[in-house]
């Protein structure tokens, strides 16, 4: 499967401290259902209503400053899970006499309170990966709640790294330490999965479901599609991608259809194929396009169709996906003066450019430009 890696200048906004940003480690984003973007960083959360951030940290009653996991429940209301247990922000308190967040631990042991990703029920519960082992909060009324620990493995201090309830209502546990992947069907029964039945790596970082029902896997070293009715006593996988052997830390689908992976390598997008769902290779961005940092921790869609980055220590970046893109010769072009543009019947683009006895652009361009089904002129014309 090919693999193209260029140098085109995306369209990119960077957002720092310096910008109000808490801090430049951000592990998760989210959008509320009013539209503001939320970034869990390592020292507190913040609110972003496109033009300015919010902050909020322990000051404010975030039982942690590392935010680690974040998640929109469907009537609206913002989790986060935190180094020191889950809270629900609260928008209608006002300090200083309200609580801004409400706090709940899954036990008093120090480890059973770093959570490390959340997920929602069909019920309204709320499943939570711990540093030892799954957690799922029943909420019995407004004031009160309830956790339950759920053995899912031989082990029963799994560290607990991605979570996914999937349209059938299974859960998917993916874990660290080795210990592969489960799923928790509706009739509770456990199946487990690892490098035996084909996956490129024994412990997990991220879980997606597409718009075809199919689960992607984001592994330590690279990426899994699961078959539709996996095996867990044969073949569970039914194509590996490797991303040169990276983390595979996110995997989203933004609102257009397009797959995107988060890598401690950069962000990669899947190039479509002819028939629906088809996936014909990759194309790799890091800091050649401009980006802050090539470790990419999280990824997030806001209401107009952008999409967000949370980075290692660069910060969250921006990416206006249907903005302009700059291509240059770095990415095939033969000289940067445009003197033409035309496309032809099957959808491809040529350029005149200004080099003498070179009339069109690299078959290197045109594979991006197809790619992207956009325009770009690079350079002064």
């Amino acid at each position: 499967m090919p693999l193209l890696v260029h140098a085109e200048q995306l369209p990119i906004r960077i957002y720092r401290t310096a910008d109000g940003l808490a801090q430049n480690s951000v592990d998760a984003i989210t959008t509320d259902k009013n539209g503001y973007l939320w970034f869990g960083t390592a020292e507190g959360l913040s609110r972003f209503d496109g033009y300015e951030f919010t902050n909020y940290g322990v000051n404010e009653g975030l039982p942690h400053a590392a935010v680690n996991a974040l998640l929109v429940t469907s009537d609206g209301g913002l989790w986060a899970g935190t180094s020191r247990g889950l809270c629900r922000f609260n928008p209608e308190s006002q300090p200083p006499s309200g609580h801004r967040f409400t706090i709940y631990q899954p036990s008093a042991v120090r480890d059973t309170q770093v959570i490390n990703a959340l997920a929602e029920d069909r019920d309204g519960s709320i499943w939570c990966g711990t540093r030892v082992g799954l957690f799922r909060l029943r909420r019995l009324s407004p004031s009160r709640a309830q956790f339950d620990q759920v053995d899912v493995g031989e082990r029963k201090r799994e560290v607990v790294t991605a979570l996914l309830v999937d349209r059938q209502g299974a859960l998917w546990i993916g874990t660290d330490g080795g210990l592969g992947l489960y799923r928790k069907g509706l009739d509770s029964q456990i199946q487990h999965y690892t490098t035996r039945n084909g996956l490129p790596d024994d412990n997990t970082r991220s879980l997606l479901e597409d718009r075809y029902g199919r689960l992607w896997v984001g592994t330590n070293r690279g990426l899994g599609l699961i078959a539709p009715h996996p095996d867990p006593r044969g073949h569970a996988v039914t194509t590996v991608y490797p991303l040169n052997r990276r983390w595979v830390s996110a995997a989203f689908e933004t609102s257009d259809g397009r797959l995107w992976f988060a890598t401690s390598n950069g962000l990669w997008e899947s190039i479509p194929g002819g028939a629906p769902g088809e996936i014909r290779g990759f194309l790799s961005y890091g800091t050649a396009n401009g980006f802050s940092d090539d470790n990419v921790y999280t990824l997030a869609e806001d209401r107009d169709g952008n999409l967000w980055l949370g980075t290692d220590t660069g910060g969250a970046m921006q990416i206006a996906l249907n903005g302009i893109r700059t291509y240059s010769e770095a990415d095939g072009l033969r000289g940067t003066r445009i003197y033409s543009l035309f496309e032809n019947r099957t959808g491809e683009l040529f350029a005149i450019t200004g080099v003498k006895g070179e009339g069109l652009a690299g078959k290197k361009f045109l594979q991006h430009f197809v790619s992207f089904r956009q325009a770009c002129v690079a350079g002064p014309v």
